[in-house]
């Protein structure tokens, strides 16, 4: 038996992200942090995502698409 969990992919445009933080701020669950180099934001923990899409919903330049494993 395949035991792996899996794991939405979460899609960033980083061109297309101005920075705001709002995903960040919809994210319960800490899945998508600031990245201080990049001044955008990135999904760090895809394996914490709950699929709630609140980070999708949230970008008001509507550059975040979460993937179901599915």
């Amino acid at each position: 038996m395949n035991m792996l969990k899996k794991i939405a992919r979460i899609e960033i445009d980083s061109d297309a992200c101005s920075g705001c933080k709002q995903c960040i701020e919809a994210c319960f669950m800490d899945v998508i942090r600031w990245d201080e180099d990049l001044q955008k934001s990135s999904a760090v923990y895809p394996e914490d995502c709950q699929l709630c899409l609140f980070c999708e919903d949230a970008c008001p330049e509507q550059c975040i698409e979460v993937i179901p494993p599915w």
